[in-house]
């Protein structure tokens, strides 16, 4: 019952928006909402103003009821025309982005922008089926489905149609490309039969086993395949008959290497017996020599020894000699340090006795003042006595004479200070006079000592010079002669070489003879094995058939000629 009169008002409101002709627009429904509100507060206020008592009291209640219902009737068709469509909307976008393009949308019955939008979204959904639908279709490769018939407008559309096309064509060209296929995959077939065939005859020493038959005329790779595998039968056919007939060869001229190597042998058994001969005459020539360089190498060895110990003491007679002349400068250097010192000395002792008789003059200096610092007491006394004698009048003049006579007592105190100092510096020039001069004594005689000694330094480099002059004789002489020495063992030394040298060759020469003779007695083995080889060779290329062209006539090879000794 509820339900009905809700809905029949719901009716009655409808009707009174198209009456009024707002209902086919937002704005005009926004706007015919917030008018009924604002006219319902204009109208409140106006009557709080005019009417008064029980009627300012009903017409409020009825301005208010009118104004709930507004407000009821603005959220009902906010509700219905603007929430419930746009929330749907919402619901079907999620739905259409999850990838469920079949959501069923909400049908509306006005014709405002809410509407239309609704219409558009439900185009949008129609657009995405028929694209998805298309292209399941071209997935399943159905080219001729009803719905790639149906036209989709855009940018899109036009692309699906390219690739409807482009798949279309891939499609024929994959079956052309698979019928071809099959029919190379036949002719490959047949090949490889063919192939095995061949292939067997040819295990079984048929080498005329060819391919002559024709498996594909538009595909020249199996043409060259055939054509390869002829050609290398072929050739294997004409390379075993060349290698029978050099078996063959090889077969004959065995038997010639054998009787040849035998002569050989014979021949490097005498050259042997020879070498050995040879080898013991030049070792017992070697021995000797041997002993004769040992000799030699002793003598050398002793005189380049002496010739060193000679050198030796030539170098230790130079540096002597270089010493002395070193010493003998030196002291020459030493005599004139001392006599420039002894210059220095006297002018020291100079110097002091000058100074000697300036400390005299200052002790007259002193002794004059003394005198005058007597003399001033003496006044300062009188003048004492004097200042007594004049009573009252007189304490100035005494407390002056007492003044004077104590700064003549310091200045005769200073003074004999002074003297007593003078004469300990006197006392000490003095001394160092004497030391002066007996320093300047003990100079003179040390240069007269030094001169001496450079005297004696002359004649020992003198004497050094004649003996480092006999030892450079005495060395010169044994070098010459260590020299000598020397050739004359490498003479020795270079006949010996030689007579080992013959030796070694003589039994380098044997070895090799022997090492020869070994080496024939292989190769003979190895001629004769090579022998049972070859014609092991010959019984097992005779199971091969081959073609007439191919064996051709046989090779003949001529045997080496070999020289022996004897020759």
């Amino acid at each position: 019952m509820l339900t009905a009169l809700v809905e029949q008002y719901k009716s009655v409101i409808r009707g009174s928006l198209d009456i009024f002709g707002v209902s086919g627009s937002v704005e005009r429904k926004v706007l015919a909402a917030v008018g009924l509100q604002f006219a319902a507060s204009v109208a409140l206020a106006v009557v709080s103003l005019v009417a008064s008592g029980t009627v300012r009291f009903v017409v409020t209640g009825v301005l208010l009821a009118g104004a709930i219902v507004a407000f009821a009737n603005t959220v009902f068709i906010t509700r219905e025309d603007f929430v419930e469509p746009i929330t749907a909307m919402a619901a079907g976008a999620d739905h259409i982005a999850a990838g469920e393009l079949d959501v069923e949308l909400p049908e509306s019955e006005r014709d405002d922008e809410v509407a239309e939008l609704l219409s558009s979204f439900r185009s949008m959904q129609s657009y995405l089926l028929t694209v998805s639908e298309q292209a399941d279709a071209l997935s399943r490769q159905e080219f001729d489905a009803d719905v790639l018939d149906e036209d989709v407008p855009g940018t899109f559309g036009q692309s699906l149609e390219k690739m409807a096309a482009s798949m279309d064509d891939y499609t024929t060209e994959l079956q052309t490309m698979t019928s071809d296929l099959e029919r190379r995959s036949q002719a490959l077939n047949d090949l490889v039969v063919a192939f095995g065939d061949a292939a067997e005859r040819a295990k079984d020493g048929d080498l005329t086993a060819t391919i002559d038959e024709d498996f594909d005329a538009d595909d020249e790779q199996f043409d060259a395949v055939v054509e390869n595998y002829n050609d290398l039968v072929t050739t294997l056919g004409g390379t075993v008959a060349t290698v029978a007939a050099f078996a063959e060869d090889v077969d004959e001229t065995s038997d010639h290497v054998t009787r040849s190597i035998e002569e050989i042998d014979d021949a490097s058994d005498e050259i042997s017996r020879s070498i050995q001969e040879i080898s013991a005459g030049a070792s017992q020539q070697a021995s000797r020599h041997d002993d004769v360089a040992s000799e030699m190498n002793t003598l050398s060895a002793t005189v380049e020894e002496i010739a060193a110990t000679a050198e030796n003491a030539a170098d230790t007679a130079e540096k002597a000699t270089q010493r002395g002349r070193e010493g003998r400068a030196d002291a020459e250097q030493a005599i004139d340090e001392l006599d420039e010192m002894e210059a220095r000395i006297d002018d020291i002792a100079v110097a002091v006795e000058s100074l000697v008789d300036q400390i005299s003059e200052i002790d007259d200096i002193v002794e004059v003042i003394t005198d005058i610092a007597e003399q001033t007491n003496m006044l300062a006394l009188n003048a004492s006595i004097e200042a007594a004698r004049a009573d009252a009048s007189g304490d100035g003049f005494a407390v002056v004479a007492d003044e004077v006579k104590t700064l003549a007592e310091e200045t005769r105190d200073a003074a004999t200070d002074v003297s007593d100092r003078i004469q300990a510096v006197q006392h000490e020039a003095s001394e160092t006079v004497s030391d002066v001069e007996a320093t300047n004594q003990q100079v003179t005689d040390s240069a007269a000592t030094i001169e001496s000694a450079l005297r004696d330094f002359e004649d020992i480099v003198d004497v050094l010079g004649e003996v480092n002059a006999s030892i450079q004789e005495i060395s010169g002489a044994t070098a010459e002669q260590a020299e000598t020495t020397q050739e004359v063992v490498d003479m020795v030394d270079e006949v010996a070489e030689v007579s080992e040298q013959t030796n070694e060759e003589s039994e380098a020469v044997a070895a090799a003879t022997e090492e020869q003779t070994a080496t024939i007695t292989e190769v003979t083995t190895e001629v004769q094995e090579m022998a049972t080889q070859t014609d092991e060779l010959r019984e097992v290329l005779a199971e091969f058939e081959v073609t007439e062209d191919a064996a051709g006539p046989s090779r003949t090879v001529s045997a080496p000629t070999i020289t022996t000794a004897d020759d």
